[in-house]
């Protein structure tokens, strides 16, 4: 669990920098279409594939996997429960939880996906790097004098 934990917190930091605008860009540029997006999203990472953030789409998919196969899993468990294998490790009561904690899980983290993707479209146009081009500008006047 701590893993997940882990992945969910690192996920949003994985994605590629958001381009920075050049003093020459036009500044009426919109960048990409989070209306797009979110309709890419609807296939997990579909978003993050409009939007180019690789390792984040390959992250969300991954966790739907994970999820969706331990969802399978408990599933199963339940519904085998009386006739189940020796050695049962579980309560029936148990089973159901994880079942159901991992279905919140899925839907949790296509929602997740689904928002990150609107979220990132809407940011592309947004100067990622504002605060160290003020910097810069700043010391080359000063370099300047």
């Amino acid at each position: 669990m701590k893993v997940l934990t882990v992945l969910f917190l690192v996920l949003p930091f994985m994605g590629q920098p958001l381009a920075a605008q050049t003093a020459g860009a036009d500044s009426t540029r919109t960048g990409r279409d989070p209306r797009k997006a979110l309709v890419s999203s609807i296939i997990i990472g579909g978003g993050q594939a409009y939007n180019r953030a690789w390792l984040k789409m390959i992250g969300l998919i991954a966790a739907e996997i994970y999820f969706v196969n331990k969802f399978r899993e408990n599933r199963d468990n339940v519904k085998q429960y009386p006739d189940g294998p020796d050695g049962t490790e579980f309560s029936l009561n148990r089973y159901l939880e994880k079942r159901n904690k991992y279905a919140w899980w899925v839907v949790g983290t296509y929602l997740y996906a689904m928002v990150d993707a609107y979220v990132d479209a809407h940011l592309d146009s947004f100067p990622a790097d504002s605060t160290a081009q003020e910097i810069n500008e700043e010391n080359t006047s000063i370099q300047e004098q």
